[in-house]
């Protein structure tokens, strides 16, 4: 994977066109659907999520929903996370609960690359609420997932969510 995303940069920063090394699609520049992959492997990674996500949880039946897609970088990953309450939250209250669990730093614009990288915490941003429905909150997240996992990181986030907005 890395070597063929280097491979392709340094072909499209040259001018020439990049070799697809088995992605079945061009990974340099390029944002790659959860269907890309003609052997689903994304979808299996979806579905992978949602079920480490429900064991962490302890239940089964938690409602959970991943639909991933894949930025090819170097360094770290980002999210937008949609998160749908039963009852109304507002954005300075979700930003003290993440602020003072251990977990969590707070950033204005997180980017994978300058706060993602050789980082423990989950970095959030650009938190906002949908003002329609007032029951989804949307916001960016950042990690480093070399580190410690995806699921790890959304079981964390949706405990806090659960402590504190329940």
């Amino acid at each position: 994977g890395m070597k063929a995303l280097a491979s392709e940069a340094v072909s499209l920063l040259s001018g020439k066109p990049p070799e697809a090394k088995g992605f079945g699609c061009q990974l340099a520049f390029n944002i790659i659907p959860g269907d890309a992959s003609s052997d689903r492997e994304y979808q299996a990674a979806d579905t992978l999520l949602e079920s480490q996500i429900r064991q962490l949880c302890g239940d089964p039946g938690f409602p959970v929903s991943v639909n991933l897609a894949t930025a090819p970088v170097f360094f770290g990953t980002i999210c937008q996370l949609d998160i749908e309450t039963s009852e109304s939250v507002d954005v300075e209250s979700l930003q003290t609960a993440l602020s003072q669990d251990d977990w969590f730093r707070l950033s204005e614009q997180p980017t994978p690359v300058t706060e993602g990288v050789g980082e423990y915490n989950i970095v959030v941003g650009n938190v906002r609420k949908d003002d329609q429905t007032g029951y989804r909150l949307s916001m960016w997240v950042v990690l480093d997932n070399v580190k410690t996992g995806a699921a790890r990181h959304a079981f964390v986030l949706g405990k806090v969510l659960q402590k504190n907005f329940q």
